[in-house]
């Protein structure tokens, strides 16, 4: 019992005295860039190269240069989705949007500056979040779970599974 007390003590103080080791500097944590916009909300963002993919809500997915962190600059949008942009992931030439009610919309990027719509699912539920794997992009789909759509032709993704929450109406 001794030895474990001691060995407990010993832990912790070799975790106290090292957190300094591995701990940010929060005092000299300071903003470099902003961005004015009209967007109410952010609610996800991704980034690949110099390019920021943020989903805005009803202000759509906003596709920020970030080149210059403390210079932001906003070179297109994408505000046709009707449901809002709640989530957002990129792969390849294209932007995956969850839709909030109306489901998925993949989005052509391969020109960022023109983005144009490629594809749309619906899913049953309000689309939060989206996550890309391969040729599927899984969709969190709020009270209608995971829904599982195949994105091999972005112009036409199609719905090809789901795991609903067992015992809920």
């Amino acid at each position: 019992m001794r030895i474990t007390i001691l060995l407990i003590t010993i832990i912790c103080i070799v975790f106290t005295t090292s957190a300094d080791l591995f701990a940010q500097d929060a005092k000299n944590v300071e903003q470099v860039g902003r961005i004015y916009n009209q967007w109410v909300f952010t609610f996800d963002v991704f980034i690949t190269g110099d390019l920021a993919y943020v989903a805005t809500g009803t202000a759509g997915l906003q596709i920020v240069n970030v080149s210059d962190p403390e210079n932001l600059d906003v070179i297109a949008y994408w505000d046709d989705n009707p449901g809002g942009a709640y989530g957002v992931t990129v792969s390849g030439d294209y932007a995956y949007v969850a839709d909030g009610e109306c489901g998925l919309c993949v989005v052509n990027i391969s020109d960022p500056e023109n983005p144009v719509e490629a594809g749309h699912v619906d899913t049953p539920g309000h689309a939060f979040g989206v996550a890309v794997s391969g040729d599927y992009a899984y969709i969190a789909d709020g009270d209608h779970g995971l829904r599982v759509v195949n994105i091999s032709d972005p112009e036409n993704p199609d719905e090809t599974g789901f795991y609903d929450k067992p015992g809920y109406a």
